[in-house]
């Protein structure tokens, strides 16, 4: 996130404040312009298109996401707890806020498009986190024949795909426990 400008940050803030309320089909450059209280050739100097545009939301919610995991996670003791922690902000938090959005199917289509990238900067940033928590269990990890990064890497690859996958909240929070007591088994 240190790589946004202020203006970035404030054009993606109003621009989700403004998705939020109309979904991304109904959302226009005007509207995240006034949003933001900017003429929309001010807007478009910083982002050029709704894609863009998108692609700064993700970057910005990535960001703060990667954050709030890394101190959240300081404050756990234990495998169980830092995974909870990390569960909650990585995988559940995003749920929920795209489950409540008017056109979440839309949403979702244009996110995949527009998002690729910036998603998979922020795994690699929650798989480094993840791999951080594991590397005191390196010992236990090797014992059943895995490595650190292996671990972090098919947990950060289950969880994301599991907020894909899962049907409801219900189910995607039985998929991460199930996830969870696997690794706290592994690393003993």
């Amino acid at each position: 996130m240190s790589s946004m400008i202020e203006k970035e940050i404030l054009y993606a803030e109003a621009a989700g404040r403004v998705i939020e309320r109309y979904g991304m089909k109904r959302t226009t450059m005007g509207d995240i312009a006034k949003e933001a209280g900017v003429s929309r050739q001010t807007l478009y100097t910083v982002y050029p298109s709704k894609e863009d545009v998108l692609r700064g939301i993700i970057r910005l919610s990535c960001g703060r996401t990667s954050e709030t995991i890394e101190v959240e996670c300081a404050k756990q003791v234990g495998v169980e707890a830092k995974l909870t922690a990390m569960f909650e902000h990585m995988t559940l938090a995003p749920y929920r806020m795209i489950a409540a959005m008017p056109d979440a199917a839309d949403f979702l289509i244009g996110f995949k498009d527009a998002a690729t990238c910036e998603l998979d900067r922020a795994y690699d940033r929650y798989a480094e986190t993840l791999r951080g928590i594991l590397a005191p269990h390196q010992k236990a990890i090797e014992a059943v024949g895995l490595t650190v990064d292996r671990l972090a890497n098919y947990v950060i690859t289950s969880a994301k795909t599991f907020k894909k996958e899962a049907r409801n909240e219900d189910e995607l929070v039985e998929m991460l426990e199930v996830l969870k007591r696997m690794v706290v088994s592994i690393t003993g």
